[in-house]
């Protein structure tokens, strides 16, 4: 059996669905439970505004488990809180030999292991490292009770987040292959520094390439996806 965050959302909405139903007296208006469809391909969201799911609400509450929020906790701010995406892929074109004779090759391999290294440097480097966002979460109380609370707790993220989470190239050790391939994604909780993003791995990869005397073509796979923000 697999479960993953997609399970316990679909628990939490039910939960909510049951608790809601119990309360139904209490409550002025309409309130519409949405299951977001097709989260792992990014754009349940999208179809859901096509068949105008949304069209009349006046606000919209989400949630997302988030394993660094301590269980029975609730984590929120006003403005940006959850990153937007960008999936990329890059291939790196070389000139294969044999492991012996590595003068003949224009190596891929190490292209690709100097630009990965060279893209962590992206927010390492070039991130105003006092631009953390402040998260703050409140422990879960009962019902009634939640606004009562006074204690409060936070934690940082980074604006900025460039991570490579797979690469292949060559089938023996014995070998330079001709190319290599490594995908990656990129995180910004702003559409600025989605771009800035997009824009400086494609310049590093391309670059780190043309050190090692290769050729370089980056691919941002699917359409960026804007960051979620809270009213205030």
């Amino acid at each position: 059996m697999h479960a993953c965050g997609h399970d316990s959302h679909v628990a939490m909405l039910l939960g909510a669905a049951k608790l809601l139903q119990s309360r139904r007296d209490l409550l002025q208006g309409t309130v519409k439970l949405v299951f977001q469809p097709g989260e792992e391909s990014y754009s349940g969201a999208y179809h859901m505004l096509q068949d105008d799911v949304l069209d009349d609400i006046n606000a919209i509450l989400s949630i997302h488990v988030l394993p660094s929020v301590p269980t029975g906790a609730i984590a929120s701010r006003p403005g940006p809180m959850l990153a937007g995406v960008g999936l990329f892929s890059a291939t790196i074109q070389g000139k294969g030999a044999h492991a012996s004779s590595p003068h003949l090759s224009k190596d891929p391999i190490v292209a690709a292991c100097s630009a990965v290294i060279a893209l962590q440097q992206i927010v390492s480097r070039e991130t105003d490292p006092l631009k953390a966002m402040i998260i703050f979460y409140l422990p879960f109380l009962r019902w009634k009770s939640y606004r009562t609370c006074s204690r409060n707790y936070q934690f940082a993220m980074i604006d900025l987040v460039v991570t490579v989470g797979s690469i292949e190239g060559g089938r023996a050790g014995s070998v330079i292959p001709e190319s290599v391939t490594f995908t990656g994604i990129s995180r910004s909780l702003s559409s600025e520094g989605l771009s800035y993003l997009q824009k400086r791995i494609t310049e590093v990869i391309e670059m780190q390439a043309a050190v090692h005397q290769c050729s370089a073509t980056v691919d941002f796979m699917e359409d960026t996806y804007a960051s979620s923000s809270n009213g205030q």
